[in-house]
């Protein structure tokens, strides 16, 4: 009876001593998720990066607009030759997405920028610019 009360404390103390241990570990982890990152490149586990710009060429059907593209990539080389972008294609027909996070252009530069891109994508049906999205498609 003696051991069989022992095995039982020792049971017992086991598992008050494992509850505890759960608890500090997910307390640690939703102080993880509550730290919020803004340095460049931000660590995977901190969910998805956000760029300022996104701009999308994809189809339907038929292909990229390709003159929308060349315009696009026009504007990079002329206009901006240093920005710095992220390139995702994505799918069988030349979609590709360009991601652009902005950090080396003042407020001011960056709407600038962007306006600029709208103005190229609405003579097009088949290229979206986003602002504030994750890159998706990104590997």
């Amino acid at each position: 009876m003696r051991s069989v009360l022992t095995i039982l404390v020792a049971l017992t103390s086991f598992c008050f001593v494992a509850c505890k241990h759960q608890k500090q570990v997910a307390k640690k982890e939703e102080m993880k998720a509550q730290t919020v990152s803004t340095a460049p490149d931000a660590a995977p586990d901190k969910g998805p990066v956000i760029y300022k710009v996104l701009v999308s060429f994809y189809s339907i059907g038929a292909g990229i607009d390709i003159e929308a593209h060349d315009k696009f990539k026009e504007f990079l080389m002329n206009s901006h030759p240093k920005l710095v972008y992220e390139e995702a294609a994505w799918g069988r027909e030349g979609e590709v997405d360009y991601c652009f996070r902005l950090f080396d252009m003042n407020k001011e530069d960056q709407q600038t920028f962007i306006t600029d891109l709208k103005k190229i994508a609405e003579k097009s049906d088949r290229m979206r610019v986003e602002e504030d999205k994750p890159c998706s498609h990104k590997k």
